[in-house]
């Protein structure tokens, strides 16, 4: 592992999960960045839409632009584009915000390293998550359980209340990809303690899973995971907390997160491989990672800090769904062993499924 490693990120997404986080939308080499014809830059930064990307805008994008003349534009981030490019020789992204499909060793060929002369936050991630050469700790959130307040009677707190469906009867929803929490939640609410969490024994929580299958619902998308829930047709989600965030607050929906139940999620910025714009896209990481402007996406969305001592000044309506409000409660996934494991382990859980 690499020398700026510290500690274990807080990661639930994996490649399969970057491409359920958001829909996507097609990119080609009109979106690249590169030299206009006045000989100023742009860069291109590949992210994921709605919101989330509204509030990089608010937060970093438009200042930097503002303070260095540097033009930002985003498209649609998706692993596969990355790897294709990369592999292809015409790479037209110059920096990504990912989760843990990029960044691990595993991975590295696919991008240039962090230069740490630049990136001055290179050692200096927020507690929990981890950066390595090549990539730089963004921001991060949570993967949260929600639920419906006219369908579940009582307080419900914790994994184990999400699996009593005696208790607390209904169904569930859960995302499909086999690192998305499932595992994690089965074996959390089976009494194992966090930090004998991994290496997962995967046999348990299948037997675990089992005694909810036939309550389970599993969510395509993160907006369908939001629908259920608002709609009553399940009466507990696992999803993304900025969803629980928009139907709660925005939407004034009768939902509420179980923020005794949470996985946290980490997003990291990385440079592609073979980018015309690397000097340039350093220095916007190093924008968006400096202790003085990390956190403002706070104030737009709710995310917490990626580098340690960034602290947040986020409007009150925010400030209760921030993940970084509730770390004493979070539950760490190890990206390192789903990067060594994610294979196997998938493989167990598709064949579950099928049974």
């Amino acid at each position: 592992m690499s020398r700026h490693v510290r500690g274990r990120r807080l990661v639930v997404a994996t490649a399969t999960a970057g491409s359920v986080l958001l829909a996507l939308v097609g990119c080609g080499s009109e979106g690249s960045g590169g030299s206009g014809g006045d000989g100023s830059t742009s860069l291109t930064f590949a992210t994921f839409g709605g919101a989330y990307e509204e509030a990089q805008r608010s937060a970093w994008l438009d200042e930097f632009t503002e303070q260095t003349g540097i033009e930002v534009k985003t498209d649609a981030y998706d692993f596969a584009k990355l790897q294709a490019m990369v592999e292809a020789g015409d790479v037209y992204w110059d920096l990504i915000d990912a989760s843990a499909d990029a960044g691990l060793e595993s991975t590295s060929e696919l991008l240039e390293p962090i230069d740490c002369s630049v990136v001055t936050t290179c050692d200096t991630p927020a507690e929990g998550l981890i950066n390595t050469d090549w990539r730089v700790a963004e921001n991060f959130t949570a993967m949260v359980v929600g639920y419906n307040k006219d369908v579940v009677e009582g307080d419900p707190a914790g994994w184990a209340d999400f699996f009593d469906t005696e208790k607390f009867p209904g169904k569930r929803s859960m995302p499909p990809w086999v690192s998305g929490g499932a595992l994690e939640a089965a074996l959390l609410a089976d009494g194992v303690a966090r930090e004998d969490l991994y290496p997962l024994d995967v046999d348990r929580a299948l037997g675990k899973l089992d005694t909810i299958k036939d309550d389970i619902i599993w969510w395509e998308s993160a907006t369908q995971s939001a629908e259920l829930l608002s709609s009553g047709e399940t009466a507990f989600t696992l999803t993304f907390g900025p969803r629980i965030y928009a139907l709660a607050v925005e939407d004034d929906r009768p939902v509420a997160a179980m923020w005794d139940a949470l996985l946290t999620v980490g997003s990291y910025l990385a440079v592609p491989k073979g980018t015309e714009n690397k000097d340039a896209a350093m220095q916007l990481a190093a924008f968006i990672t400096d202790q003085e402007n990390n956190a403002k996406m706070a104030e737009y969305y709710p995310v917490g800090p990626g580098t340690a001592g960034a602290t947040a000044d986020a409007p009150a309506e925010i400030e209760d769904w921030l993940p970084s409000n509730h770390l004493e409660k979070a539950v760490p996934q190890d990206d390192v062993y789903w990067g060594d494991n994610y294979a196997n382990v998938d493989q167990k859980f598709q064949e579950w499924l099928q049974q």
